[in-house]
Parts: C-alpha cells; sequence; structure tokens
C-alpha cells in the first residue's frame, strides 16, 4: 500500500545528510565548485586545470587545448590527505601551459582567477600568468605570483610594457609549506582585488587597488602557464612547490566578488588542510 510522503521527516534528514561528512567533504564538492558558477561568480569559463591531468576545461576545451607538460609526468600528481589534487613543481624547469589563442584574451572583459598554491620557498615565483618576463616582448596581460617579499599578488597590464603594469598585493607574507588559497579579479577602469588565506584561516584576506586601473588588458602574445612565466629564463621565475585546483572566468561581476571569493575558499579549503 502506497504511503504518502512525510514532508517533515524529509526535511529533517535532509539538513542531518547535509551535515555529514560524505556530503560536505566529497571530492564531488570540489568539482562543483570548479565547474559550476554561483549568482555571485557568474561568466563565461575561460579556462580550468583540476591538478589531476592535462585536461582544460571552459572555452580551452572547446578550443582543443590541453595543458602542455614540461618536464612532468605522473609522478608529479598526488593528493592531500583530505583528497584535494595538486601537482609539484621543481622551481627549476617543471611548467604547464597552453600556446597563446585569442580565446585567452581578457581585453575588456572583468577577469577573475582562483586556485590553490603551496609555497616551499619565499622567492619570486609563479602561480598562473599569461605574462612573459622578456622586456623586449611587451607581452604582460595579467599574472598571480609571489613577489620576492612572500607576498602574493595579482598584477595587470594595459600596454605591454613594464610601467604599465598596476598591482594589488594581500600584504600577508605566505607561509612556507602551507597551502593558500588565492584569487585575483580586474574590473575594467575601476578595480584589482586579491583574496588570500591559508586552508585552516577562519577568513579571507581582501585587498583592493582602485587607482589607475586600465579599461582592458593587453592581446598579449604570451602563452598561459601554470608555474612560470613565457620566456622565463631565471629560475626564480619558476614555482617551487604544489599547485592545486585553478580556473579564470570572464565577464564576472564586481557587485558581490568579495563574497564569491570568501565563497570559493570556504567551499574547498577543507581539502587542503593538512
Amino acid at each position: 500500500m502506497p504511503q504518502n510522503r512525510n514532508a517533515e521527516m524529509v526535511n529533517n534528514l535532509t539538513q542531518d545528510f547535509a551535515r555529514r561528512n560524505e556530503f560536505n567533504q566529497s571530492g564531488a564538492r570540489l568539482s562543483d565548485v570548479m565547474m559550476w558558477l554561483n549568482r555571485d561568480g557568474g561568466g563565461s569559463m575561460i579556462w580550468a586545470f583540476d591538478a589531476q591531468d592535462q585536461l582544460c576545461y571552459g572555452r580551452g576545451a572547446a578550443a582543443g587545448a590541453v595543458w602542455a607538460e614540461t618536464n612532468i609526468d605522473v609522478s608529479n600528481y598526488a593528493a592531500t590527505a583530505n583528497g584535494g589534487p595538486y601537482v609539484t613543481l621543481n622551481g627549476t624547469d617543471e611548467y604547464l601551459s597552453i600556446a597563446d589563442a585569442a580565446w585567452q584574451e581578457p581585453g575588456s572583459y572583468s577577469f577573475l582567477v582562483w586556485g590553490w598554491a603551496y609555497p616551499t620557498v619565499a622567492t619570486l615565483s609563479t602561480i598562473f600568468a599569461k605574462w612573459n618576463v622578456l622586456a623586449a616582448a611587451d607581452d604582460r596581460s595579467w599574472r598571480l605570483y609571489m613577489p620576492n617579499a612572500g607576498t602574493l599578488a595579482f598584477q595587470v597590464n594595459s600596454t605591454g610594457a613594464p610601467a604599465a603594469n598596476v598591482s594589488v598585493g594581500s600584504g600577508v607574507v605566505a607561509t612556507l609549506n602551507t597551502w593558500h588559497f588565492v584569487a585575483g579579479y580586474y574590473s575594467p577602469s575601476s578595480l584589482l582585488a586579491i583574496g588570500t588565506a591559508t586552508a585552516d584561516s577562519p577568513s579571507l584576506t581582501y585587498v583592493t587597488n582602485t587607482a589607475s586601473i586600465p579599461a582592458l588588458l593587453w592581446d598579449t602574445g604570451s602563452a598561459l602557464y601554470i608555474g612560470a612565466l613565457s620566456g622565463a629564463a631565471a629560475v626564480d621565475d619558476h614555482w617551487t612547490g604544489r599547485i592545486g585546483p585553478g580556473l579564470a572566468r570572464f565577464n564576472v561581476p564586481a557587485t558581490n566578488i568579495r563574497s564569491h571569493m570568501t565563497r570559493l575558499f570556504h567551499a574547498t579549503r577543507w581539502f587542503y588542510q593538512e
């Protein structure tokens, strides 16, 4: 004999399930945050790296792009104790890249890039970038990186020339051998922002720059890189440590960008608590 649905019981059990570890600590939640947008962070996904293989998601996938591995093989990939995937880079000659293509250019669109990174050396080094360090190339567009001081920073450029660099720094010195969430945001003519936190932090550090923000980002000829810069000859430009998942979206609204960065951080940080 069929039974009527008990709405009260369903509601009670649903809330209980949502608090259980198999729900909020499932790897599917990490994938969900990466691959699906929400109302505060809507915009086209341009590229994504899941830190498990060479696959590129978003418009990069539609263009047939994959991450080319330089001096990287399957032994570079692993996961944290909580299942957060990552690739380990030696700081010398290991990185991933995709050749320059029109779909990578933010132009006058707003731009959000975020990911997880674990530094083991406090030196100038790159997490994600579309930036050529050779002065003669004038191919600088944007980079999410760690300057020599050890603070995480986001930098953009509108002409490709070094004099046009505009930056926002977190103001917090990165902790070595520790996982950090880092997100950079650009809104044309109005805002640069960076959000950073260690995996064990209770909150996100959010810093903005509203001075001399360019109206567009340079249409660079530089390749898209993970863990290095295009044309980087110096070891200092290579990331030493681990890099976890990351992605970029264009046309992301500025209205609630701080709350969106915070959501991304809290939704993924359990995987990088060690």
